[in-house]
């Protein structure tokens, strides 16, 4: 089931900078942090429609530093989120195939690594 957002909560998102970022595989636009730090949403552009994701585990406010997104190469339902706060780097991820029951899972800096290309 969808839940429109009013276009007031999306703009709650952007007073601080959000993490954005489109998914090819499920043409969804994931929006993550901000103004509201562990609040999470996609834009279902086929419904046009915006929809809640659960809360992060972390904040991602962006005061720092934006938080940034990124999936998976290799399973590219997976999405990751990433923040920088007082020296560390927060990291959790989202199994986005079913987002109204997974829920957001904290990386180690072992995961992390798993999913980072160096060679670049």
């Amino acid at each position: 089931k969808y839940y429109t957002l009013k276009q007031q909560s999306l703009d709650e998102f952007i007073l601080f900078p959000c993490a954005l970022k489109y998914s090819f595989a499920d043409n969804k636009v994931y929006c993550v942090g901000g103004s509201h730090s562990n609040k999470a949403q996609f834009y279902d552009i086929a419904k046009s429609k915006w929809c809640a994701l659960r809360k992060t585990n972390y904040s991602h406010n962006g005061k720092d530093c934006a938080p940034m997104i990124w999936f998976d190469r290799k399973c590219e339902y997976m999405m990751y989120v990433c923040s920088y706060y007082d020296g560390k780097l927060m990291v959790e991820r989202l199994d986005t195939r079913d987002v109204r029951r997974n829920k957001w899972m904290s990386c180690n800096n072992t995961q992390l690594a798993l999913c980072i290309d160096f060679t670049t």
